[in-house]
Order: structure tokens, then C-alpha cells, then sequence
């Protein structure tokens, strides 16, 4: 291509940039000299003008997600449902279309639309244009490329249906030198996911800062596939020759139209890096000729020219990359290694005394191996090439793979709290086989191979000969024997079975009454029961698993719900060693064959991802999986993982208390739950409607709600004063909970700013609202405090309490499991807590999702196939059991002032689907 192409698709920018967006593309068309001088401009126009030349200016990109300028090609969309998105903001437009963030209504995440917008002599070409980026992204599958979910045909025209990217454009860092170990960081997470691009003979031809995003929890994202093309691949030249990227980021062989390698990534990538190190660009051009003779003649200067503290691996790793000859280029993995090398210099460093060290030993062939593999360096994170292994409607749970990796177990549910059977499912077959069926109103779960393959152990909390046991089944479904009975089955605490087949370890209470997991290992023989660990605070040790050499065991120990932290012990039992992770959840984890753990947990996000950890301590956690859903339950065996990506959208019913028709009352495309009624009607509840959980209100119809925090953790259940002018709640951020209060003026949505009252959860009032209950997490105990000033005061164990209306008793949750005691407040405290005797089904709800309604209290139980079903009320003085409404959930339910209502929470589109995934 020469000067003078170049120079006439210039021309037709600059001047079709003074058009509105509307007319820019018919103009290009109508006065471009040839097709292929007509896609380029098209192109240009789709770049913020500093990028193409510097003569231009306008403001470089935008903050906060992908996309250009904010200016929109058509009418916006702004506030519309198209098909199950809800579209929220503009987040960037171009001359193909625009950009917008948008909720997926059904899977309760947030996505980025692309909307393609057609000029009227060019609609069929950029069609093609427009399908390609969807199938080269989706083609991928790497946490630092951008998930692309589908194509969707709308009336709103062609879009393509992405992650929604949100953080910092690298435009925004190129202005000036960065930290070196932030470059380094950055871009090993660059050349990987350049590395997973090529390796599926895939070129992006497009690399620049504004194609590059780093999010707010240092994750990088490479955006814009719209160029890229299948290296080798029969295509249609003038789609192949169009739009080939922008120039002052093209490599010299893609701005002369030659035949493309991956080669050509590997280059623009390393004008990006020179721009991070030293804020420079290494080509300053400011005419189109003079690029064009910088990028095919000119040597840029020398990093070192503008940064001392360059060090002279990265200089010459970066002009490296902007060799002229593409073979002289290093590929990205190669890269990606070497930036690894300089962001652990120390790692680096240790490999090289051992190396010495191994020298002056022996020279043998074991030495020379052994230092071949250290003088590699830290390989980067294996990424997984995810695809789904289930697509049936309802929840699969707690997948494990067989040890040959050929077939997965699995739990299935109609819904999170149904009763499940337990399924078989070959990885090459698309047909699943049951092979245990659960009783009606059980559940069943947990499943786990045995480390031979021809059996499978499980949990279950069925009636039939032991409610909560450990069975065994053969592969075939036959043979089912009962292995132990337990003081609790609880499915979210798995199995494991030793590697020599002679035990099997699990998490249980020491009893029904004394609600906190240990450690135990059976032998299989004898039946011998022996404790491995013995936690004094908080909700115990859970979910025990071997490492592969069958030496150690990991656990987690649960403080409370998400206050999670993960431990290794010896396999027999001994000394504890705490992995040190950030306290937050662990939604499942397994050990991979090479000695590091697989974690699904919220790292750097409120959605649970993928994530590796070293079980030395040693390193940083590693993403491996992040989408817009919760990745939980991960199974692992060989080079293959099995996962469960979950979804739920939440909304808020009343229904009346002497039951009836449920009616929908609060909804929207994310989570609304936790409703708590003022006397005058007022409805504060707890909402993710802002990305975090935060408490809003709303008037007595639902509608006009507003949000009264911004404190970006976990918040608990608010409870309203019984004279309707302060909310009281808790929040767990960073392991620390804490209880606030909020004062509203009466009849109106108007609330003033949280007010941090003391450490604790479950926080609820006294009639006269002098006074709070709450509960101390780590004694597990009911304490009062008065609001006027003074000590706390311990009252009885429990979890939550709840007074009557009439002030003389106090109502106590003391288990998870839904236990519930009375305790006669009119006798000062002189008597103890008498428990009420409430016939259940086998899996009731947690201690959270009840509530007072006069003399009846009102709970989920969540054995929805059994008689006791959805939302229940025992009556205290009868002692007879109702039910007021049949739900598949009925939780955090609330009573209206004059008792007539009570409002819940449901899950109005959930579900739980198997994905599998092999590391590259």
C-alpha cells in the first residue's frame, strides 16, 4: 500500500469526521475512490483520532468500560428491554454501531450490547464484519479475553451479546511512564492471552491501548475481535484486506497489506509496552507519510533514552518485539515467560542458586533435566477451554469426575433446595443415566468416586434406614450399602476417599445439638471413627479433601457464611496450616495433579471465579476461570475440570398470612431480598440494583425505590423499630461485621446516613425500641444493648432472637438447622430457654428465613417434595402446623404491622449448569 492510498483514506476521515455519525459511512462510500480505501476509512472512523495521528485531537478513550466517544450513531436505547436485556447506559460508539451496558434479565448478569449499525450500500459486508468478531472471540476462551455470549437479532437490529469489561482503557496509562512492575504484570496477562489467540491460529490485527482494559481488581481484558482473522483460513479477500487495523499501532507488513502472521500482534503489542514504560510513543509521526517510513525504515530510540531504571532484560524484550522481520519477533508465549521472569525477580533468582548449586553437585542427565525445567521460569496460569457438559433446566450440584477422567457424578434438583438424585454423565455422550434416586422430601449429594473407579460414595439426608449417612453405590447404580450415620448429612460438606481405599474423610457435628463440623476419617474396614480436628468458635471445618499423594488434607473453616479460610493438615491428623488467603467465600475447592489448589471464591469480585493457589502459601492466587455467573463446586482429575455455573434473580412476594394467591411486590433483573415492613407500610429490603448488595426503601407499593447505603458488603436482614423511624442492620466486610442504624422521617423515603453502633450480626428490637438484641458470631450467643448508652449484656445462646409483640417472650434461632427455643422475658431471665417441638421435613431452612406473626412463627422449610412444604406457621399455644403458601423458596420472611401479610423472597429464574473445561 503506498503513501498515497494511505493519504486518500485520511483525507476521507478527516473529512467525513465533521458529518454527524449518521451520514459518515454514505459519504465514505460515495467519494472513496476504491472498496478497499472506503473499509479503511470506516475503519479510522471507528478509533478515537489521537490513535490514528497526533494531529488530531480528541479525547482518547473513555473511562469505566470499553468503547470510544459517548456520541450515539442512532436514536439510544437507553432504558428499553430488547429480549431479556435490560439497557442501562452508552458506554461507546462508533461507525459500525454502538455500545451499551445492558442486565441480563434471566441469568442476573451484567453484559455489554454491540448493536451493529449499516450505512446503505455496505450492509452486507459489515454483517460479515460484525459475525466475524462474534466468532473469533467465542472461539476463545481465556480470563483475559472477552467472553462473547451469543449473537442476538432483535428489533433493535444485529448484536452481539458480551462480558461487560469494566475498569481502565490502557489509553488512559499511556501518557506517562507507569510502574515497571505494573507493566511487567500487565503485560504477561497481554501475552497470554495473545498466546491462547494464536495457538487457535487466531491474529487480532488490532492491538492498541484502547483494545486493551484493566479492571479495578488488576485483571486485563484484550477487547475487539472485529479484525481479527483465522491464520491459513479460506476467506473472502475483500473482507481480509478491510479494515486492517490502526496505523500507528500496525506492524510494517500489516501497513503494506502483506500477508499476516501472529507475528503482527506480537509488534503492536510492543509499541503499547514502549508507551507504558516511558509514555512515549516509539514511532512520533505527524503526517501519514512519516508513519509510514518510521514503521518500515526507523529503529525506535532506546527505552533506556527515556527511563534509567529500565532494566536491560525489558529493553531488550521490547525492541525485540519491534524487529522489523516478523520471524525475529518473539512469540507471546515466550513473552509472557519472560515478563513473568521480571515481575518475581526473587523466583528468579532462587532458580539460579539452585541451578549453580546443582552444577557444582553432579553433571549428570537428571541435573541437566532438572535445570533445563527451572531455567524456564514460572509458567503462567493454565487457563481453561471451558464448554457446557449439562443444559437441563433445574440445578446440577457437586460434580467429581471419575479417576479416568472419562465420567462425571453429579447431583440434580428441580430447584437449590428440592430433592436430588444423583446422575451419571459420560464426557463423549450427550445422554445422562440416573444412578441413585432420592426418596420424596430427602435430598441427596455430595457425590464421590472411590480412587479405583468402580464406586461411589454419598451423602444423604433421606428417611430410609439412617436420616443423615454416608451410602456407597456401585458404578452401575447396584450394591448400595450403608457406610455411617451422622450427626448431620449437610451437602455443602463433601467427601473424600483415601488413595489406598481403606478411609474415607468428612466434616461432622459432634451431635444434633452441638451444631459445629470437625474432621473425621473412617476406616472402612472396622468402622473406626476417629477426629481429626477439633475447632472451638464459629460454624467449624468443612469440605475436607486429599492431596494428590495422599500426604495432606485441605479444609475449610467457616467462621461464619462468608468468612471462610482454608487449612492443611497432615492426613492422619497434627498440626494445622492456614493457606493465607483473604477471609471471604469458598464456594468449593480440589487439588489439581501438580500439588496446587483449585479454589472457586470472590477474589477481587463480588461473583465467585476460578482461582489456583500455591498449598506452600508461596504466590499470588491465579485466575483460571471468571464469567458472569458464579463458577462454584470444582472437580478435578487429570488435566480436565468440572464445574457448576450458577444464577438466580431474586424478587420480592407477599401472600397472605392466613394463606392464599402470592403476588409479585418488588422485582428486578438482579437480586431484591431481605424485606422488612415499617408500621406505615414502607418497605426497606436489601438490593444488588448498584452492582453490591446495599439496603434501599420504597413505599408500601413496591415502586420508587431508593438506595440508603453505600457500604459495598454483605448486608444483613434490616429490621424496622416497631415505631417506624429507624432501620437497624448488620454488614460483613473483610471477616468484620458490624451493626448500623438508620434514621427515616416518617411517611416519607427520606433516610439519613448509616450509623455504626457496635461489632455484631442479626441485629433486632425490643418492643419499646430502647434496646437491640444481636448476636455475637464467634460465642454463637444472644446479647442486649440499650441505644441510650451502656455495656452489652449476654442474654442466652443463639443465633437471632425476635421478641413477641406483647414483650413477654423472646423468641431464639440457635442452629442453622432452624432449632427454636422461648424464653419467658417476664421472669428477668430466671428461667432457661425451653425448645419448641416443630415437626419439620429433613431439610429445614436456615435459622435466618423465619419470623413472628402473633402467636405463630413463621419459617421456610425447604423440603418442598415432602408433606411439610414451602412457607410454614406453627402456632405456639395450639402446636398445630400449617402451611401458608407452596414455594420452592420462601425466604427472609417479614410480617406486615397488622399481621395480615408477610412478605418473602424467591428465586424467580435460577439455575445450575455442568461446565468442563481441559487446561491448554
Amino acid at each position: 500500500m503506498t503513501s498515497e492510498h494511505w493519504q486518500q483514506v485520511w483525507q476521507l476521515c478527516e473529512a467525513a469526521r465533521q458529518l454527524p455519525r449518521e451520514k459518515q459511512t454514505d459519504y465514505v462510500w460515495s467519494n472513496a475512490t476504491d472498496e478497499n480505501a472506503a473499509r479503511e476509512a470506516l475503519s479510522l472512523l471507528e478509533e478515537p483520532e489521537t490513535s490514528v495521528l497526533p494531529s488530531w485531537s480528541s479525547n482518547p478513550g473513555s473511562e469505566g468500560s470499553s468503547g470510544g466517544g459517548a456520541v450515539p450513531s442512532a436514536p439510544s436505547l437507553a432504558g428499553m428491554r430488547v429480549g431479556r436485556y435490560a439497557i442501562n447506559d452508552l458506554i461507546g460508539c462508533g461507525a459500525s454501531g454502538d455500545v451499551y451496558s445492558a442486565l441480563d434479565v434471566e441469568l442476573e448478569r451484567s453484559v455489554a450490547l454491540k448493536f451493529l449499525r449499516c450505512g446503505s450500500t455496505d450492509s452486507g459486508w459489515r454483517v460479515e464484519w460484525f459475525l466475524r468478531e462474534a466468532r473469533a472471540a467465542s472461539a476463545l476462551n481465556h480470563p483475559g479475553i472477552v467472553t462473547v455470549h451469543e449473537v442476538m437479532q432483535s428489533e433493535a437490529g444485529l448484536a452481539i451479546v458480551m462480558e461487560l469489561v469494566e475498569g481502565k482503557a490502557f489509553r488512559k496509562l499511556c501518557g506517562s511512564p507507569n510502574s515497571l512492575d505494573a507493566v511487567t504484570r500487565w503485560g504477561a496477562q497481554v501475552a497470554q492471552a495473545l498466546s491462547a489467540a494464536h495457538s487457535c491460529n487466531i491474529i487480532h490485527r488490532d492491538i492498541k491501548p484502547e483494545n486493551i482494559m484493566l479492571r479495578a481488581d488488576g485483571l486485563v481484558k484484550v477487547l475487539d475481535f472485529g479484525l481479527a482473522q483465522w491464520r491459513g483460513a479460506l476467506q473472502d479477500s475483500r473482507i481480509s484486506q478491510s479494515r486492517v487495523g490502526t496505523l500507528r499501532y500496525m506492524s510494517p507488513e500489516q501497513a503494506a497489506g502483506e500477508e499476516l502472521t501472529p507475528a503482527t500482534d506480537v509488534f503492536s503489542f510492543g509499541v503499547v509496552l514502549y508507551e507504558l514504560i516511558t509514555g512515549r510513543h516509539p514511532f512520533p509521526a505527524t503526517s501519514i507519510e512519516s508513519v509510514l517510513e518510521l514503521l518500515s525504515y526507523c529503529r525506535p530510540d532506546p527505552v533506556s533514552r527515556w527511563r534509567r531504571d529500565v532494566p536491560k532484560q525489558l529493553e531488550t524484550l521490547v525492541l525485540g518485539m519491534l524487529n522489523k522481520a516478523p520471524e525475529a519477533r518473539p512469540k507471546a508465549q515466550e513473552i509472557a515467560r519472560r515478563l513473568e521472569e521480571l515481575n518475581h525477580p526473587s523466583t528468579v533468582r532462587r532458580g539460579r542458586l539452585w541451578i549453580i548449586a546443582a552444577l557444582a553437585v553432579v553433571a549428570s542427565a537428571w541435573g541437566i533435566a532438572w535445570i533445563s525445567r527451572q531455567s524456564s521460569g514460572n509458567p503462567a496460569p493454565a487457563s481453561l477451554a471451558a464448554v457446557p457438559l449439562t443444559t437441563t433446566a433445574g440445578f446440577d450440584s457437586w460434580p467429581d469426575i471419575s479417576p479416568d477422567g472419562a465420567t462425571v457424578v453429579y447431583g440434580w434438583g428441580q430447584s437449590p433446595d428440592a430433592h436430588t438424585h444423583l446422575y451419571l454423565k459420560d464426557l463423549d455422550q450427550d445422554a445422562r443415566v440416573k444412578l441413585v434416586e432420592a426418596d420424596p422430601g430427602s435430598r441427596i449429594g455430595r457425590p464421590k468416586w472411590s480412587f479405583d473407579g468402580q464406586r461411589i460414595y454419598y451423602k444423604s439426608t433421606s428417611p430410609r434406614q439412617g436420616a443423615e449417612s454416608i451410602w456407597s453405590v456401585a458404578r452401575d447404580g447396584s450394591d448400595p450399602r450403608l457406610i455411617v450415620r451422622l450427626a448431620s448429612a449437610e451437602l455443602s460438606s463433601g467427601i473424600d476417599t483415601s488413595r489406598d481405599g481403606k478411609r474415607i474423610v468428612f466434616g461432622d457435628c459432634e451431635s444434633p445439638s452441638k451444631w459445629r463440623f470437625n474432621i473425621y476419617s473412617l476406616e472402612l474396614s472396622s468402622g473406626e471413627k476417629k477426629r481429626l480436628t477439633e475447632p472451638q468458635d464459629g460454624w467449624g471445618d468443612w469440605d475436607p479433601h486429599y492431596s494428590p499423594d495422599g500426604k495432606q488434607i485441605a479444609f475449610k473453616r467457616v467462621q461464619r457464611p462468608s468468612d471462610d479460610q482454608l487449612y492443611l493438615m497432615p492426613a492422619t491428623g497434627g498440626p494445622l496450616t492456614r493457606i493465607p488467603l483473604p477471609r471471604q467465600s469458598i464456594y468449593g475447592h480440589a487439588w489439581k495433579p501438580d500439588g496446587e489448589l483449585l479454589l472457586s471464591t470472590q477474589l477481587g469480585s463480588v461473583i465467585h471465579g476460578l482461582w489456583t493457589i500455591s498449598a506452600t502459601g508461596r504466590g499470588e492466587a491465579a485466575p483460571v476461570f471468571e464469567a458472569g455467573v458464579d463458577a462454584t463446586m470444582p472437580a478435578v482429575s487429570g488435566n480436565r475440570t468440572v464445574w457448576v455455573n450458577q444464577a438466580k434473580d431474586y424478587n420480592i412476594y407477599s401472600v397472605p398470612v392466613a394463606g392464599g394467591k402470592p403476588v409479585k411486590r418488588i422485582a428486578s433483573p438482579v437480586l431484591d431480598s431481605k424485606p422488612a415492613l415499617a408500621p406505615d407500610g414502607r418497605v426497606a429490603f436489601v438490593s444488588r440494583r448498584s452492582g453490591s448488595p446495599e439496603l434501599w426503601i420504597t413505599g408500601p407499593d413496591g415502586t420508587n425505590a431508593v438506595r440508603i447505603t453505600s457500604l459495598k458488603g454483605d448486608v444483613g436482614r434490616p429490621y424496622w423499630s416497631y415505631d417506624g423511624t429507624r432501620i437497624v442492620f448488620s454488614i460483613e466486610r473483610f471477616g468484620v461485621a458490624k451493626i448500623y442504624l438508620v434514621r427515616c422521617t416518617p411517611g416519607t423515603l427520606r433516610c439519613g446516613a448509616p450509623e455504626p453502633l457496635l461489632a455484631g450480626t442479626n441485629p433486632t428490637w425490643s418492643p419499646s425500641g430502647e434496646f437491640l438484641y444481636f448476636n455475637v458470631p464467634d460465642q454463637r450467643e444472644i446479647w442486649k444493648v440499650p441505644l441510650s448508652g451502656g455495656q452489652p449484656v449476654k442474654v442466652t445462646p443463639g443465633l437471632e432472637a425476635l421478641t413477641s409483640h406483647d414483650g413477654r417472650w423472646l423468641y431464639i434461632s440457635t442452629s442453622p438447622a432452624g432449632r427454636f427455643f422461648r424464653l419467658d422475658l417476664d421472669k428477668d431471665g430466671s428461667t432457661t430457654p425451653a425448645e419448641l417441638t416443630i415437626p419439620r421435613g429433613g431439610n429445614a431452612a436456615g435459622h435466618e428465613h423465619w419470623t413472628l406473626a402473633g402467636d405463630e412463627i413463621l419459617f421456610w422449610d425447604s423440603s418442598i417434595e415432602s408433606r411439610s412444604s414451602g412457607l410454614l406457621a406453627y402456632h405456639t399455644v395450639t402446636k398445630r402446623l400449617r402451611t401458608v403458601v407452596q414455594t420452592p423458596a420462601a425466604e427472609f420472611p417479614a410480617v406486615s404491622a397488622d399481621g395480615k401479610t408477610v412478605w418473602y423472597a424467591q428465586p424467580d429464574s435460577a439455575g445450575g449448569t455442568l461446565m468442563v473445561g481441559e487446561r491448554r
